[in-house]
């Protein structure tokens, strides 16, 4: 009997550290209005598919001219973005860089992007890709 409360108090405890130290990450991505100009920003699959080399600068200033509520800041988000196709690899290799600016909050991001094309036809090509993304946000009160 004892070994059995033994057992439990320590699945108990188990569990409960595990629930604890799991950190939940919510998050908003931002929001371009030529979203076909980077496709690779929200399916890294796309990188280095359709050209040798590509090279973008988007950029968003939201609000322009008009006050917003409590002295906030507009929304700002730049993304700059330069991917290559490494054909005789058949894979797709990008590197990326997001500044975004949203009330109190600050964040600047680099992605490191791959993706590896497989031709299944003169026109049809199945893609699977990933990315690995250093971010660092900042809050100011100020």
């Amino acid at each position: 009997m004892a070994q059995s409360k033994l057992t439990l108090m320590r699945t108990i405890l188990i569990t409960l550290i595990t629930i604890l130290s799991v950190q939940l990450f919510a998050q908003q991505e931002e929001q371009y209005t030529m979203y076909w100009e980077t496709p690779s920003f929200y399916n890294p699959a796309t990188t280095g598919l359709n050209y040798q080399h590509k090279a973008s600068l988007l950029g968003r200033n939201q609000w322009v001219g008009r006050n917003t509520l409590g002295g906030s800041k507009n929304p700002k988000s730049v993304n700059a973005m330069y991917e290559f196709r490494g054909k005789e690899m058949n894979s797709g290799f990008g590197l990326e860089y997001s500044y975004g600016e949203i009330g109190f909050e600050n964040s600047n991001a680099i992605r490191f992007k791959y993706a590896y094309h497989y031709s299944l036809g003169e026109n049809r090509t199945i893609s699977a890709g990933a990315f690995v993304e250093y971010e660092r946000k900042h809050i100011d009160f100020s």
